[in-house]
């Protein structure tokens, strides 16, 4: 009873959508995704070769490589292509969804979750599996 309280005072202190409230996800956000790709364009300007390693040299040959050669044009256009596809499905299932889930009582729409988040774990571990699969077949071909 103590803990419901102390976060009903919390959420009181702090309504949602003011800054102290998505500061902590903000801040791991940032860290976790935005970091790491910042670091990864710096990277990408600097000379690297297998006998020194990364050389704090600034150059465009990388990009030149990368915009100029057709079989990063290619893989570029598949992973684009990927990502608007699996964009597409996700919102085509996902929208009618959320609005029937809405739509619903309290408790359906707990049990409802709990079907659908348990979906989603098996379908990833499928996934995952398959993945697996996939890789020590090719591991064994070659």
């Amino acid at each position: 009873m103590r803990l419901s309280r102390k976060l009903s005072q919390a959420r009181a202190r702090s309504p949602p959508g003011t800054l102290s409230s998505e500061l902590p996800a903000l801040l791991l956000f940032l860290g976790i995704v935005i970091a790491p790709i910042l670091m990864t364009i710096l990277l990408s300007f600097n000379q690297w070769n297998s006998a020194q390693g990364i050389q704090n040299v600034f150059v465009l040959s990388n990009w030149r490589e990368v915009l100029s050669d057709s079989y990063f044009s290619e893989m570029f256009l598949r992973t684009f292509r990927l990502a608007g596809l699996v964009t597409l499905l996700t919102v085509v299932i996902g929208a009618p969804e959320a609005y029937i889930l809405n739509r619903m009582g309290r408790r359906w729409k707990s049990t409802c979750l709990l079907v659908i988040l348990r979906a989603a774990a098996d379908f990833g571990r499928g996934a995952h599996a398959w993945m697996g699969a996939a890789v020590r077949r090719q591991q064994r071909r070659d």
